[in-house]
């Protein structure tokens, strides 16, 4: 066959130049995100009730729902965690669940316990979770003048106008609120006025509601014409509200006569704020089949556009995740560029030739196009994940046609003439080529096997691996001979220099001479790096993911005190004073968020999340300077400090402690008592000091019914009295530039102490009793979160990990739980997550050598012979691991990805020159010659295609960014195995070669 194209040159490179312009096209069409569009396994219901505080909520609403949902097929794990008014229960999902079932199985569930929930609560909403919502930028919208507070309009302007031109951007899925204030119409009685005109709060309530009804549409037939008539008494405006009759004995009145009306913001229980200005915050969604470049262009053109057309708003643009896809993109351009230049460099130094490393060039850029034409076939995008694979697979792909190239080369030095070199030498390599290949998907294909989500992301890189190898296969053996065979058809002189050997294969024959020499004893020597290995594995740092140069830090502050949403905006100025000389950008997250699908900030009142950006070198000094003052000023809050995630670490929860007991009463379901809590945490050194146990005051208000009784006085009165001092009467709608808002009776304020003071009620005989005569407040403390999975309610204990390690921490509290007879706990966090995850890396590596013996067995036509190449993959993990440990990275995803890429790249060298040992034995070479042999033929190869990918991958030593830090532990793993493994492919696979067959000296 390969003789056949490399006849037809003209056949060969028309059909090249249409899948180049075919993969082109499609390259075009391609959709662009920041991740694979996978369906994670997971969901959120949110719960909402104003009206419970958390732990009514939790044993009337929340658990029952639990104990409903949990029959939801294939449910993992359910846990809650339940505040004042709203509660939030999470599922997850076993790995491979069709989420789209069951997001309609858990809906009609929700559906069927509508019946029991309570009548004034709404529908619990069900979000299902996917990569793609997680928000691509944050958009800041303020006044620029400090001064303008008109947040109703602002609001309403940010609803109506600023996102549907977002929205109107053909990528964006959703652009989700955060920070707006809704309008309501308050009406406040002068109760001199209604005292003198003898009218009550029912009179007004009345009097409303009579004006404004609607009598919806009905149709009249007026001859041959038929009309729908609406009848309404509707009002629509403030001015119309106080033209509303009364009637006070023979007297007309209108409402505004004896109330005062006005239109005013709704209780405001959270806020978003930048800097020092109050702002509205937009999390912007892409759609799923989005090109990230295409949106990214839009988008700033429309924001461009806004501060044009509305000049007295600013926009600020923050959390921009397409700059990890640039730093993709970009290291992907980068490491083919020096890639190519300087696989140029190593070919030309060894081949004395500027033809076959040109030849070398097209390989790359054409087997990336094309595999551009499979991607849109296979309905895959571009993302981080398929671009690391890319990455990854691009040194790979230069080592087909090096080795094809070289072996042609040699072919023309034994002799041969130009189109018998293209077809023998091709032909020769085509098996051990298929083999790599083969082996190589071998080691990537398991990684869909990791468990959760990894597995899903890992598909597109080993998709994108298996793609351009396979793609880099067929063009290096396919189109390089056709290529060199066009190339080199009028060069007469370079057969000379080809002749030519530098002086390193002589070093290197010398060397393998000794080595083979003293098999026994080399072979013993590389067998100790085994267990060197597993000292490392053992002693290296273990995460899971890699460490990442940060210009920024989020901060969780629980004041802990029963305080307003103003107050706590208020405490939030006054700690951006102190730190904002220092800060590029601060932003405040208070109280309680509006977002629909944005997850992480389901705030209570009291709480704040706070995110700083800054250079990395001033990080730590604001993080002192804010735990400082937060600590001087307000010793009661409690906080906490966070990385803000990225992209990638958002789907793999990487700030959550490393580990966390959940620990809950043995008997029964009740919330383990504070000061028993107190007393464990203050066991030795064992948890961290710093947290608390947040509780609540809370103030209950009992109707005393048997002074209710003695005054004669009708609950339902008592009931809207204390409803509308405390500003919860509302009883009506009205609509308002086409939206409907809420109609409240209030007395102006709540303040419990004027209400007890000042406030009365009248009887059925028209008496005012005192309304502190008719109630009862108590004053009661729980805690503010109540948090509860499968066994019941807990709280969580962070343990103390940085002064001892995980599984020591594990054993001691194991030993002090039994001084606490009445507590039990389990365990959580990152530790038991990498802990799994690192297992079930080594899982993939076992059913990867398995494969991989079965591909070799197959292959050689033999069972002893792949245990030669499998044992090199033992040996050269023991150079990355070394390496990892010489830079100080831990072994975490990326760099164990590294390790197994490195297992797949270095033993193709291995097979190969077993394969061409086996194939000069079949010659007649005894086996020393042809160990001998196969070494000298196979050593340019080698060493070309391990120089090539170790300088390629160098350039992420001396550059940074997001993108590079996510990868350089790669990159460090990959290198510390390819210069062990070029030694061990060199020496130690000729050394077992021997030893397996030196009894047989006749062969």
């Amino acid at each position: 066959m390969v003789k056949f194209l490399v006849e037809r040159p003209i056949a060969v490179l028309v059909s090249l130049t249409a899948f180049l312009t075919l993969g082109v096209i499609t390259a075009r069409q391609l959709p662009v995100s920041l991740l694979p569009d996978v369906a994670i396994p997971e969901m959120t219901v949110r719960v909402s009730n104003p009206s419970m505080n958390a732990l009514e909520l939790e044993n009337t609403v929340v658990r029952r729902m639990k104990a409903q949902l949990l029959q939801v097929h294939q449910l993992k794990k359910i846990d809650s965690r339940t505040r004042d008014g709203s509660s939030r229960l999470r599922l997850r999902f076993a790995y491979g669940t069709d989420i789209d079932y069951a997001f309609m199985e858990v809906n009609e569930r929700v559906d069927a316990m509508m019946d029991w929930l309570p009548r004034d609560m709404e529908r619990p909403r069900v979000i299902k979770a996917s990569a793609s919502d997680i928000p691509v930028y944050n958009l800041s919208v303020t006044y620029k003048n400090p001064g303008q507070q008109d947040f109703l309009s602002l609001s309403e302007f940010s609803r109506q106008i600023i996102r549907r031109r977002i929205e109107q951007l053909n990528e964006v899925a959703l652009a989700d609120l955060s920070g707006t204030v809704e309008p309501r119409v308050v009406i406040r009685p002068d109760g001199d006025k209604m005292q003198s005109h003898a009218l009550s709060n029912d009179d007004l309530v009345r009097a409303f509601q009579n004006q404004n009804t609607r009598l919806g549409s009905v149709t009249l037939r007026d001859g041959y014409y038929q009309y729908a008539v609406n009848v309404s008494t509707q009002t629509s405006s403030v001015k119309e509200i106080e033209n509303i009759a009364l009637k006070s004995g023979d007297r007309m009145l209108s409402l505004g006569d004896v109330a005062e009306v006005d239109i005013e913001p709704q209780e405001i229980r959270g806020e978003y704020r930048i800097n020092d200005r109050k702002g509205i915050v937009l999390s912007i969604i892409k759609k799923k089949d989005a090109r990230i470049q295409e949106l990214d262009e839009g988008f700033r053109q429309r924001i461009s556009q806004l501060r044009s057309d509305y000049p007295h708003l600013e926009f600020t643009i923050s959390r921009d995740q397409t700059q990890l896809l640039n730093a993709s993109i970009s290291n992907l351009q980068q490491n083919l560029l020096y890639g190519f230049l300087l696989a140029f460099l190593v070919m030309f130094i060894v081949l004395k030739s500027f033809r076959s490393p040109l030849l070398m060039g097209i390989t790359i850029p054409a087997s990336i196009i094309i595999s551009m034409l499979v991607f849109y076939l296979a309905g895959l995008s571009i993302n981080i994940v398929s671009l690391s694979g890319l990455i990854l697979g691009a040194g790979m792909m230069i080592d087909n046609s090096i080795i094809v190239i070289d072996n042609i080369t040699q072919f023309r030095r034994r002799g041969n003439d130009l189109l018998q070199a293209c077809v023998r030498g091709t032909n020769e390599v085509i098996r051990p080529l298929i083999s790599s290949v083969l082996t190589t998907c071998a080691v990537f294909v398991p990684l869909v096997f990791l468990s959760d989500i990894s597995g899903a992301l890992f598909f597109d890189q080993a998709v994108a691996i298996a793609v351009g190898l396979s793609v880099s296969l067929l063009v290096s053996v396919m189109v390089i001979p056709v290529l060199y065979h066009t190339f080199h058809r009028q060069n007469k002189e370079e057969n000379i220099l080809m002749r030519r050997r530098i002086s390193l294969i002589g070093i290197y024959e010398r060397g393998l001479k000794k080595v083979y020499t003293r098999k026994g004893l080399f072979f013993l020597l590389f067998m100790l790096l085994i267990p060197a290995g597993y000292f490392l594995y053992q002693e290296i740092d273990k995460k899971l993911t890699p460490e990442i140069t940060r210009n920024d830090f989020r901060m969780h502050i629980d004041w802990n005190e029963r305080i307003p949403v103003d107050e706590n905006a208020s405490r939030c100025q006054t700690l951006y004073d102190s730190i904002s000389s220092h800060a590029d950008r601060v932003t405040f997250f208070v109280g309680q968020q509006q977002f629909m699908l944005n997850r992480g900030y389901d705030n209570s009142i009291p709480e704040t999340d706070m995110i700083v950006t800054a250079p990395p070198s001033m990080l730590k000094t604001l993080e002192e300077k804010a735990k400082d003052f937060v600590a001087r000023r307000h010793p009661k809050a409690s906080l906490e400090v966070f990385p803000v995630k990225n992209v990638f670490e958002a789907l793999f929860a990487t700030s959550q402690p490393d580990l966390t007991a959940k620990v809950r009463n043995r008997a029964n379901n009740r919330i383990p008592e504070k000061d028993t809590l107190v007393k464990l945490r203050e066991t030795g050194d064992l948890f961290v000091k710093s947290q608390h146990f947040p509780l609540k005051e809370t103030i209950t208000i009992r109707v005393n019914l048997a002074q209710l009784y003695l005054y004669d006085v009708a609950y339902e009165k008592l009931i809207g009295k204390l409803e509308t001092e405390i500003q919860a009467n509302r009883f009506d709608e009205v609509t308002f530039n086409q939206r409907l808002i809420p109609v409240t009776l209030s007395s102006g304020t709540s303040q419990l102490t004027r209400i007890l003071k000042e406030s009365y009620v009248s009887n059925r005989e028209g008496k005012l009793i005192p309304l502190r005569s008719l109630i009862n407040i108590a004053h009661t403390k729980a805690y503010k979160t109540v948090m509860a999975d499968r066994q019941g309610k807990y709280v969580p204990m962070v343990l103390n990990t940085k002064d001892k390690a995980p599984a020591r921490a594990a054993t001691e509290l194991e030993k002090a739980v039994k001084d606490f007879p009445g507590l039990t706990y389990t365990l959580g966090g990152t530790w038991l997550r990498s802990k799994k995850m690192n297992k079930e890396l080594m899982y993939v590596l076992a059913i990867s050598l398995l494969l991989l013996y079965f591909i070799l067995a197959a292959q050689f036509e033999s069972l002893a012979q792949p245990l030669i190449v499998l044992f090199e993959v033992f040996i050269d993990v023991a150079g990355a691991l070394l390496l990892l440990n010489i830079f100080g990275v831990s072994l975490n995803v990326m760099s164990a990805i590294g390790i197994i890429v490195m297992s797949g790249i270095i033993i193709n060298d291995s097979i190969i020159k077993v394969d061409t040992i086996n194939r000069l034995r079949r010659e007649g070479y005894a086996v020393a010659d042809a160990v001998f042999e196969a070494g000298l033929r196979r050593f340019n190869p080698i060493m070309m295609t391990s120089m090539t990918t170790i300088l390629a991958l160098l350039p992420l030593f001396f550059t940074t960014g997001l993108g590079v830090e996510l990868q350089a532990p790669l990159a460090i793993s990959v290198i510390g195995g390819m210069i062990l493994g070029t030694v061990v492919s060199l020496y130690f696979i000729p050394a077992f070669y021997g030893l397996i067959y030196q009894r047989n000296k006749s062969q």
